[in-house]
């Protein structure tokens, strides 16, 4: 089991670890979202081109589907109560694609306030041959 720790994205062409790349993209790429579930005074729906892209096994799944997270939408959401939960259920969301894939078979997710204005996750995936890494994002912001 490795642990990789980021304090900040890093220059994904320099990432070697493809299970590392795959879930940096879908953790740290702007999912499109609807105008409704945009934040107050925000006015970009995010997306990014590679949502044209098919996925392995997306005609079972979903056709619909959006590459990436809704974390951008916490960038600049208050922390409070929830924001925990909801971080933890935008991480399982985003990572959905590499499990339908059969990429990974899961992941456990940790997601802790680092101080008042950021919030720090740890996330585990779950490989087919029972090893697992973990990957931990510190003070990514909120």
């Amino acid at each position: 089991m490795g642990i990789k720790t980021f304090t900040a994205m890093p220059d994904l062409s320099k990432v070697e670890n493809a299970l590392e790349r795959a879930v940096l993209i879908c953790l740290f790429t702007d999912k499109r979202v609807e105008t409704e579930d945009l934040p107050y005074q925000m006015d970009t729906n995010g997306g990014w081109w590679g949502d044209g892209l098919p996925l392995p096994a997306q005609d079972v799944f979903d056709d619909a589907y959006s590459w990436g997270s809704r974390l951008w939408l916490l960038e600049r959401a208050k922390i409070d109560d929830t924001t925990e939960k909801e971080m933890e259920e935008m991480i399982r969301e985003a990572l959905t694609p590499l499990m339908n894939a059969g990429i990974i078979d899961g992941i456990q997710t940790k997601v802790n306030r680092s101080d008042i204005e950021s919030l720090s996750f740890e996330l585990t995936v779950f490989k087919h041959n029972g090893q697992s890494e973990t990957f931990v994002f510190k003070s990514m912001g909120g």
